[in-house]
């Protein structure tokens, strides 16, 4: 996005014609919203939504994502297939990094997947 005019955010000036770029995955790991927002918690979500404001992946409003809703129910799918069909082990691990602009796993972090035994 492109700022069309000066403003101000949170003490800071941004001056019309600057390009902005809003990191929603640094949004997503605010500890006002989330308790230990870097842990892996995948129930975190299990009984109730977050607010928008908090927890947005797929953008807001009319700049939301047009294939959310398919995303989301094909990741369900897919988590689901390996849930039920693979026993997971953390083969290797080591610290998160922090990049730029986010965070990644560390570069020897590997997930052993077994087919289970039907």
């Amino acid at each position: 996005r492109i700022a069309t005019a000066d403003f101000e955010l949170d003490g800071f000036r941004i001056p019309g014609g600057a390009s902005v770029r809003v990191l929603r995955g640094e949004s997503h790991r605010d500890p006002a919203a989330f308790e230990t927002p870097d842990a892996y918690r995948p129930c975190r979500f299990a009984t109730t939504a977050p607010p928008s404001r908090n927890y947005a992946p797929f953008g807001l409003g009319e700049h939301r994502c047009v294939a959310a809703e398919f995303v989301l129910d094909f990741a369900t799918m897919c988590v689901e297939e390996l849930i039920t069909g693979f026993t997971w082990t953390v083969a290797s691990d080591g610290a998160s990094e922090r990049l730029s602009h986010t965070w990644e796993p560390a570069n020897n972090f590997e997930i052993a997947l077994r087919p289970r035994c039907a």
